[in-house]
This record gives structure tokens, sequence and C-alpha cells, in this order.
């Protein structure tokens, strides 16, 4: 599926679970992205990003409910004539967003569920336990929290048996920094790397990297650092059902509203793109 212009994979959790291990016991390398509606605005002015995405990525998950709420309209029928097309669209473009909290229930059959990075880090990492199988964890340097990567590698094996975290490093996505980076990697001999830069930067930077790390599947996970390490509080699961995750991080943090103000952009952008033939 695609959505202006973004693949997406609109996977169920149990095939997002076993095309993961799919990946960590194969030969090959893969790359993971979380995608959400601030992904896709970006990609409209970035075209790096945009090519990395729909070309370089194996998986593009789900990761948001503005985004899938935008992934299902694409999919609704929509009249050929023009005038009727604009009147048509714009009254069930209105009608859909106030149902907006209703987006689990009313995507589901397109959709089948929300991949989301700061819940499925819990699946890959107990799947990695049991096929025996290492986690590097790279953090943000300059994140909320520099020495979060620590934390986030203490509490995942406190509540993971037998999990192996080969190694850590906060860093920054800057080239400069890039070849120490791979060698820890290396020399850690990890299987799977997870990149906490946040979006753009952690998608272009396994792009560029990850072939030349050892690891066979690199993946994305944005603030999902912050989540575990303590550095952010996560919204009550109520709030994350209904869509209004988004909400809470900018109550919490109100310099956000920039970055927020992408979901407001997002669903113009796919009002403009439905009123097209």
């Amino acid at each position: 599926m695609k959505v202006l212009d973004i693949k997406i994979d609109p996977l169920s959790l149990s095939e997002a679970k076993n095309t993961f291990r799919a990946y960590i016991i194969g030969e090959k390398s893969h790359l993971i992205a979380t995608v959400n509606s601030e992904f896709v605005v970006k990609c409209q002015t970035d075209s790096e990003f945009k090519t990395v995405l729909n070309s370089k990525y194996d998986l593009n998950f789900a990761d948001a409910y503005g985004l899938i709420w935008g992934l299902w309209l694409t999919t609704l029928w929509k009249p050929k004539i023009k005038y009727i097309r604009e009147i048509f669209v714009s009254i069930q473009w209105l009608i859909l967003l106030l149902l907006y909290p209703l987006t689990p229930l009313l995507s589901k059959k397109v959709i089948p569920a929300r991949i989301s990075g700061s819940d499925f880090i819990w699946e890959m990492c107990k799947i990695a336990a049991r096929e025996k199988k290492s986690i590097f964890l790279l953090g943000n340097k300059f994140g909320l929290d520099p020495s979060g990567v620590e934390k986030v590698s203490l509490e995942l094996q406190t509540k993971i048996y037998d999990l192996k975290i080969a190694g850590t490093i906060s860093a920054t996505p800057e080239k400069s920094d890039e070849q120490a980076i791979i060698e820890a990697i290396q020399k850690s001999g990890a299987d799977i790397v997870f990149v906490g830069f946040g979006a753009p930067a952690q998608e272009k930077w396994l792009a560029r990297n990850l072939h030349k790390t050892g690891a066979k599947v690199g993946v994305g996970l944005g603030g999902t650092f912050d989540f575990i390490s303590g550095a952010q509080t996560r919204a009550p699961k109520w709030i994350r059902m209904i869509g209004f995750e988004w909400l809470f991080r900018l109550i919490q943090h109100p310099k956000r509203i920039s970055r927020q103000l992408a979901l407001p952009k997002f669903a113009i952008m796919i009002l403009i793109d439905r009123l097209k033939s």
C-alpha cells in the first residue's frame, strides 16, 4: 500500500513477528522502519528520505493511527466526475476526521494492526532471545537523556530473560561519527541494530551503514529509547487506543508543537490528494 507515495506494509502483529524472525535467522540484511504521519510529511520535501523508505527499506510498519487513518481513506471509493467528487470527498473527509478516535475499529480490515516501535521492540527482543541473537543499541548523544541507552539496555535485559545486548553507544548521525560506530558494532558481533536518532536521521544512517556492520537487521526506533529509559512518559494505553498519543506528548513537551503540526498537515494533504482524479 502507499499513502502520499510512501510505501507502507499493512501487516498483522503475528505477520510482523514472523517476518522479523525470518529476517534475523536469514542470510541477507534487512531494514525496518516504524512510520508515522510525520515521516510522510517530511518525505514530501525530502526526496532522499522518500527514496530511502521506498527503495531501501524492506518493511515500513504503520506506527501511528493518524497514518492508518490516511491509509484507510486512500482505499475508499470516490466518484469520477470532478464536481461530484470534490463535494463527496470533502464531506467524507470531514465526517471521518470527526470519527478519528474510531480509526482502530473502522480500518481493521484494511490495516490489521498498528505496529508501534515502542511496543514492538519488546516482541523483537523476545524473538531475539529465543533465537540466541544479540542486539546493539545506538542512542542519540544529544537526545533527552544522553546516557539513556545504558538504561534501555538494563531495562530490556531485566525484563527479557536470556536477552543479549552486544553493545551500546551514544553518538550522532553525523558522517564524522560513522566509522567509529561501525567498528563498535562490528566488534560486538551484533545480529540486530536498534537506532534511536529520530527520523529521518536514523533511517538514512541505517540505509548507508547497516551492510557495513555485519548485522542482519536494522530498525529505527525514534523516541522508543526515551520511553524505556524514563526520559519521557508514554501516554496511557486508552489515550493511545483513540489516537491521541501525539496530544499527550505535546502537553508534556510544548516545544514539540512544530513537529506535531505534521498531523493536521498530513490530514490536509490526504484531502488534497483525494480530490485529485
